[in-house]
């Protein structure tokens, strides 16, 4: 698909790990690293070894799986939440994702993705409280 490279199927390119998610009870880790092109221009890259819980509720199948891991790691940095939503939706339909389930995931993200949100930045705020010595 146009924007993405090296992970044709993230079924190939994602592994289970031993760690336990308390939303979903599995976490899966990025194999390969993952990079996109939006239509802005701007290239983003998830690194090899990220791991994630990919849409909480789902199992990595189907062409909405490299929007979901995106969308994860766009959270765990702390990008805006609105503009980590909007790629999530922009990767979903680029990669084929049927409009009727691209909006009732990009809705999902927009009515309960706030919790995980806030989750991932008061993680990154220990990290970087933890990496200034503190």
């Amino acid at each position: 698909m146009k924007g993405l490279s090296r992970c044709l199927t993230m079924t190939q390119a994602v592994d289970r790990t031993s760690d336990r998610d308390r939303w979903c009870g599995t976490t899966w880790k990025l194999v390969h690293d993952m990079q996109y092109k939006t239509k802005a221009n701007e290239v983003l890259q998830v690194p090899a070894g990220f791991i994630c819980n990919l849409a909480t509720w789902l199992q990595p199948s189907g062409s909405y799986v490299e929007a979901a891991v995106m969308h994860d790691y766009l959270y765990s940095i702390g990008r805006n939440r609105k503009e980590a939503d909007d790629i999530f939706m922009e990767m979903m339909q680029r990669g084929g994702v049927k409009k009727a389930v691209r909006k009732l995931f990009y809705l999902a993200v927009r009515i309960f993705g706030r919790r995980a949100y806030n989750r991932a930045l008061k993680a990154l705020s220990a990290k970087e409280g933890n990496s200034d010595g503190q």
